[in-house]
């Protein structure tokens, strides 16, 4: 019918099918039938997603050659998502990258990347992903079609793993990424300073809705200036008698967000699962909170919160002001917690 053919040509979803390359083949080939029979326009075409499968760099390299011609399909392109498929290596990067560089994709507005060449999505979280220069030259040729970005998924690319320079490729993405509403950097490398200056780019944009910077192995520990009375509460509660107030703290990705966390105005959801927010990053976040109007979740499991951590993020989600800053919470935030933890359950 008219309908579900016009369905169809808005979307090619091959999602977790366990496509191997003689299958992404046939099924090409399938399409290029149908779209001749139907008269598809490029400006049809809209989403491609075949992502969480078991694509090889050759199959890869397939698809890509066919998505200008015969199939005709980069110029109505709204989204891409390869994220998954981790036999995918370097050598598979190079046609993608060209095309990204023309740009082939004028309207792309969704990327997701994920995953490429960890060998199974999410089954090497620190050891797996793409070598320093692959993933810095993928981050660099994004940056034709930035602009229109609304979805970037860059997670469990192994960025910072091996060298600075896919870090700092990231970063100066992000600094031109003026619309982007979803961003996924889980599972890579930023260090203390490098999530900072990654904070900072996301920040400037203040579109961001959505972030997952969960398990950076990399933000487990730095040194960062205590902000002027956002933990007098918790070093009161915690400093055993006579212990010396210490002008720095130890911490992770929380602490290297502090400046720039606030300035995310429209962020609905944050995901900081496995990233050692400790009871001192978590007053530093309850303290964030008040900031934060239209915040309606936070992912915090893999934490050691503690109790008074805990204690502090209840405190604040309940709309409680904190130090006479800011105004009260619009909405209470879904706190996800570890619901079995003693900490958990004695605050």
């Amino acid at each position: 019918s008219p309908s579900s053919a016009s369905a169809a040509a808005r979307q090619a979803s091959m999602r977790g099918a366990q496509l191997d390359d003689k299958g992404l083949e046939a099924l090409l080939k399938s399409i290029g039938l149908r779209q001749r029979h139907l008269s598809w326009k490029s400006e049809n075409f809209v989403h491609l997603d075949i992502a969480k499968n078991r694509i090889s760099d050759d199959g890869m390299a397939l698809l890509l050659s066919k998505l200008e011609e015969p199939l005709d399909w980069a110029k109505g392109l709204l989204s891409l998502d390869l994220a998954g498929n981790g036999q995918l290596s370097a050598k598979s990067l190079a046609p993608l990258c060209s095309l990204l560089v023309k740009p082939a994709f004028p309207n792309v507005k969704v990327l997701r990347f994920g995953g490429l060449g960890s060998g199974s999505f999410g089954g090497a979280a620190y050891g797996g992903g793409l070598s320093d220069n692959s993933c810095a030259e993928l981050l660099r040729s994004c940056e034709p079609v930035s602009h229109t970005l609304e979805e970037l998924d860059i997670s469990y690319l192994g960025i910072g793993r091996n060298g600075d320079t896919s870090r700092a490729a990231a970063i100066a993405l992000l600094r031109q990424c003026t619309v982007l509403r979803t961003l996924d950097v889980s599972g890579n490398h930023f260090q203390a300073c490098a999530m900072a200056e990654l904070c900072e780019a996301i920040a400037q944009a203040s579109a961001v809705e959505t972030l997952h910077i969960a398990h950076n192995i990399s933000c487990w520990h730095m040194s960062y200036h205590s902000p002027d009375g956002v933990l007098d509460e918790c070093s009161r509660a915690r400093r055993p008698p006579g212990e010396t107030p210490r002008s720095t703290l130890r911490g992770g990705a929380v602490l290297a967000m502090w400046d720039n966390l606030p300035r995310m105005k429209r962020l609905r959801l944050l995901d900081l699962r496995d990233s050692q927010v400790d009871p001192k990053c978590a007053f530093v976040l309850a303290a964030c909170f008040q900031f934060l109007p239209e915040l309606e979740a936070v992912l915090l499991s893999n934490n050691p919160l503690g109790s008074y951590g805990v204690q502090a993020l209840v405190v604040a989600t309940l709309g409680v002001e904190a130090h006479g800053r800011g105004a009260p919470m619009a909405r209470q935030p879904l706190l996800m917690l570890d619901p079995c933890q003693q900490d958990t359950v004695a605050a």
